[in-house]
């Protein structure tokens, strides 16, 4: 009824080189294409800027200054993340040179046009936290 003969060793062998191979070779496509992706991911998500400008006056004022007459791509992004930074926070509006944060919106897609990755990072967190109400830019 059955007809059972063992495999011969040969085929045996065969078979695992076969396989052997084929895993390495998968895991080194995978590999190279998580280290291009990783590198990616950690250009993009480290590019924070640095919390204490948003808390100096000075600072806020030199960047705005940059912003309006120079149109430098950092200066813009800072000054629109400046506007959503503090946009519940009545007593740093008081005290802090911040803009609307409609102009601020205007500021990060004019910053991310001119090629801020900065800018670009801040409009995807504020849209993933619905706080962007405005077009995105378009992927470069």
């Amino acid at each position: 009824m059955f007809n059972f003969t063992p495999p011969i060793r040969q085929n045996v062998l065969n078979g695992i080189i076969s396989g052997f191979l084929t895993l390495i070779l998968l895991v080194s496509f995978c590999a190279g294409f998580r280290t291009g992706r990783k590198a990616f991911l950690d250009d993009y998500y480290t590019i924070k800027y640095d919390p204490a400008i948003f808390h100096s006056r000075d600072s806020l004022l030199y960047y705005a200054r940059l912003a309006y007459l120079e149109e430098d791509p950092e200066a813009l992004g800072i000054t629109g993340t400046a506007s959503f930074l503090f946009i519940d926070d009545p007593a740093a509006r008081d005290t802090l040179p911040l803009v609307t944060p409609d102009e601020g919106a205007i500021l990060l897609l004019r910053a991310a046009e001119l090629g801020s990755l900065r800018a670009r990072f801040v409009i995807d967190c504020l849209n993933y936290q619905h706080f962007w109400h405005h077009t995105l830019p378009e992927e470069n």
